[in-house]
């Protein structure tokens, strides 16, 4: 994922910031594939909002919202100008994170306090895990010693008493 402002995906209340762009399978199955003007923090042209819902069927991903400086873009890329819309093209696996960005280990493993990974097949899903991992500690002292020049190292990673 690239600098972008993430996605949203709503999921049983709860408002996720996706780490990919579900819409992309949609436009590259396209030809020519279309191209959008990028405009600060989406270099992809378009902003999508996403959703998660019950259906008869199962738990279905749908997109809720297209933001994009294109007139129709719904209509001019599915036909039809409402949503919400199933995301049928998409199958794959979406990683939606919410709370403070942290870091552990060496290298650095990036989470959120709360992550859900979704396996979706032809949009609707068939997997999913929930985690809260707010009680994963940050980086311990000896991975803070790997990840930082000596000369930064500060009084208690040098294992001196603080005076």
């Amino acid at each position: 994922m690239s600098y972008d402002f993430a996605e949203h995906l709503h999921l049983d209340g709860t408002v996720y910031s996706l780490q990919s762009f579900p819409l992309n399978d949609w436009l590259a199955s396209l030809s020519p594939r279309p191209r959008f003007r990028p405009w600060p923090g989406c270099s992809n042209g378009y902003r999508a909002t996403w959703e998660v819902a019950e259906r008869d069927s199962g738990r279905v991903l749908y997109l809720t919202e297209l933001k994009a400086p294109v007139e129709d873009l719904l209509a001019q890329l599915f036909g039809r100008p409402d949503t919400p819309l199933a995301a049928t093209w998409f199958s794959g696996m979406l990683r939606g994170t919410r709370g403070p960005i942290r870091r552990t280990g060496y290298p650095p493993h990036t989470f959120t306090d709360d992550e859900i990974h979704l396996e979706i097949v032809s949009g609707s899903v068939v997997r999913e895990w929930v985690l809260d991992l707010r009680g994963v500690p940050d980086q311990t002292d000896d991975e803070l010693r790997l990840s930082l020049p000596r000369f930064l190292w500060g009084p208690r990673l040098r294992g001196e008493s603080p005076d």
